[in-house]
C-alpha cells in the first residue's frame, strides 16, 4: 500500500504544481534507492510523522496505516532481520 500511496502523492503534487508554475521537470537519480528497516517501532514511528502529507489519502485512519505497516514489517524481521524497500527518490524544479 505505502508504494502506491506514495506514487499517487508524486503525481498529485506534479498536477498542483503545474497550475502554479509554467515549467515543472521531476528530477530522478537513474537507479532506485533501497532502505534498509532493521525496527519495526522505529518504521511505525516514520509512518506517524508523516501523516499531515498523507492521511486525508486513504479511506482508513492513519493509526490503522501505522498499525498495518508495524504488523507487516515485525514477521519479516524476526525471519530475515531487515525489511528490504526500493523506491525512486525525486525532486521537482519549478520556474
Amino acid at each position: 500500500m505505502s508504494i502506491e500511496l506514495l506514487a499517487h502523492s508524486r503525481t498529485t503534487r506534479a498536477q498542483i504544481l503545474r497550475t502554479a508554475f509554467n515549467t515543472l521537470v521531476c528530477v530522478q537519480p537513474p537507479v532506485e534507492s533501497e532502505g534498509v528497516i532493521t525496527d519495526a517501532d522505529a518504521d511505525a514511528d516514520y509512518f506517524t510523522s508523516v501523516a499531515g502529507a498523507y492521511e486525508r489519502e486513504v479511506a482508513c485512519s492513519w493509526a490503522d496505516v501505522v498499525d498495518g505497516t508495524r504488523r507487516a514489517v515485525a514477521p519479516v524481521l524476526e525471519r530475515d532481520g531487515a525489511f528490504i524497500t526500493s523506491g525512486v527518490t525525486g525532486v521537482f524544479v519549478c520556474a
